[in-house]
């Protein structure tokens, strides 16, 4: 199964945060594929925060979804994730985008797990990395081209800024030693 990751952090040092967690889903049997570059962006919910740093990372696994979320969490939380108010700082956030098993788009609507995500649609800073990985990914309930979603009036008006390229902050096996875990 080949799944997309939203990674978004805006506490510590998120650069290495985002190749630890990385480098823990390889340690577990998941492949990156590709990642896009770092992504800036201001909270989405109150804005005594600081920006978010978010990135989009294509990985294979045979994992189910459920069990994806399961090892993200588990991520989360070895990455220092602490539970926090809705909308609020984030050491780590790990969300399961999209989901595709060969040609067939996932959809999954449970109590834990909502895929594509429910939030795609309103969040530019997921839909530009996305964009950098996919130029022509449409979104799999409609149909609707992402740069389509992203050309409309509420997230042209969202401020995301491309930080870092791919290759500059990210590289397969890269993690340095004192941050594998």
């Amino acid at each position: 199964m080949i799944y997309w990751l939203g990674l978004g952090a805006n506490l510590g040092c998120v650069r290495e945060t985002f190749l630890r967690a990385l480098q823990m889903m390889q340690d577990r049997g998941i492949e990156v594929l590709q990642v896009s570059s770092l992504y800036h962006s201001p909270p989405m919910g109150p804005s005594d925060q600081p920006d978010f740093t978010n990135a989009v990372a294509e990985v294979s696994s045979s994992l189910s979804p459920e069990m994806l979320m399961d090892v993200t969490q588990e991520i989360e939380r070895l990455a220092g994730r602490k539970q926090r108010a809705r909308w609020r700082e984030r050491e780590l956030d790990l969300d399961l985008l999209l989901a595709r098993e060969g040609e067939r788009w996932l959809s999954i609507d449970s109590a834990a797990l909502k895929v594509p995500h429910v939030g795609l649609r309103s969040r530019a800073f997921v839909i530009q990395p996305l964009l950098e990985l996919h130029p022509d990914m449409c979104h799999p309930e409609d149909g609707k081209r992402l740069q389509d979603i992203l050309a409309e009036p509420a997230l042209r008006e969202q401020c995301v800024t491309r930080i870092e390229e791919e290759q500059q902050w990210y590289r397969r096996n890269s993690v340095p030693s004192q941050l594998k875990a």
